[in-house]
């Protein structure tokens, strides 16, 4: 198995669990946070959304700068959130899947005003600025979906819920 297919696995692993948990966000609450510092449903919706968006830039340019990615869209509405989870899963799976190994290891850069603020390979981009960062942002979703009642899907394993 080559690392991309390893890498290919886990992706589809990860966004389909991220999905099943979108999925369950109630469309009638979306304004809803368990603090006023906390997100509420649907920023937190949207940005599992948006963070998928970095796989593009950081599989096929040299590097991005930080200003020159677009803005996160308004709060939009749950189907909103799922069309653009969609369309950004698709979008990198496609890119992952034509990429060889030696591509993955090459190098991309991330700047703020031409200035390197991140430098990692293609592989780490998806691994750890999608991957990563979408399972710790899932584990707030699932905290929110418990603490609405709402069941919780299985993420590793049964949950509470779903034995």
């Amino acid at each position: 198995m080559t690392s991309r297919d390893a890498l290919l696995a886990q992706f589809d692993r990860e966004t389909a669990t991220t999905r099943r948990l979108l999925e369950r966000m109630p469309a009638d609450r979306l304004s809803w946070s368990p603090h006023p510092k906390s997100t509420s449903f649907a920023g937190l919706g949207r940005h599992l959304a948006h963070m998928i968006s970095w796989g593009p830039p950081g599989l096929t340019a040299a590097s991005t700068d930080v200003r020159d990615r677009p803005p996160l869209p308004p709060t939009p509405a749950l189907a909103d959130i799922l069309h653009a989870f969609d369309a950004n899963v698709a979008a990198v799976r496609a890119l992952l899947a034509g990429r060889t190994d030696a591509e993955l290891a090459e190098v991309w850069t991330l700047t703020h005003e031409g200035q390197p603020i991140l430098t990692s390979t293609r592989y780490a981009v998806v691994q750890s600025l999608i991957l990563s960062h979408m399972v710790h942002h899932r584990g707030q979703l699932s905290v929110y979906l418990r603490l609405n009642d709402i069941p919780v899907p299985a993420i590793y394993g049964p949950s509470a819920d779903e034995a």
